[in-house]
């Protein structure tokens, strides 16, 4: 080899549209993964700052997948609820509220998702217009979500002081707005 020559020429351009499309699907793996694990991460964290389960888990979580769902799309918020369900899961959550859970979350998120977009919400915040819309979709979104976790808890748990009393759930549904909207 001589280490004076000129580099290959590229391929044509349908040559050169596959290496484009491969990058573009590492591209968004590695996304898919880098949410993923921003969703687990936040569920950790949510849970160790906040020992209020399930509620400090679900706090940051649901702000990673409302931020993804703002940014990215609705596909890689869907998948920081994976990571959301995983750290339910490995912190002795019972499968089935597990699910349940995340499901709801993942609702909640969805329409605020709805809700910002139809009415030309920018996730860069430049506005105190769009600031006031994030606070007001993630309030509104966690109330259906308090209020079927709580049912779930009291469902699937026999160990639900934490959801039992009105008290609980007001602080749970104040937890979960405050965490996502932060953490979105």
């Amino acid at each position: 080899m001589n280490p004076n020559a000129a580099p290959p020429e590229p391929p044509s351009g349908l040559a050169r549209r596959p290496a484009r499309q491969g990058r573009a699907v590492t591209d968004h793996a590695t996304l898919a993964t880098a949410v993923a694990l921003g969703g687990l991460l936040a569920a950790y964290a949510g849970a160790i700052a906040l020992p209020l389960p399930p509620w400090g888990a679900l706090a940051l979580s649901g702000g990673v997948a409302l931020g993804a769902m703002l940014r990215f799309g609705t596909g890689p918020g869907f998948v920081a609820h994976l990571g959301t369900l995983l750290a339910l899961l490995t912190l002795s959550m019972p499968p089935g509220l597990a699910l349940v859970v995340v499901a709801a979350q993942a609702a909640g998120s969805m329409a605020a998702q709805r809700l910002l977009r139809g009415i030309g919400f920018d996730a860069r915040l430049d506005r105190a217009r769009d600031t006031g819309w994030l606070v007001l979709a993630t309030v509104a979104a966690a109330a259906p979500v308090t209020a079927l976790t709580a049912a779930s808890a009291l469902r699937w748990t026999s160990a639900a002081a934490q959801v039992d009393a009105p008290g609980a759930v007001i602080g749970g549904w104040a937890a979960l707005a405050l965490g996502t909207t932060l953490a979105a």
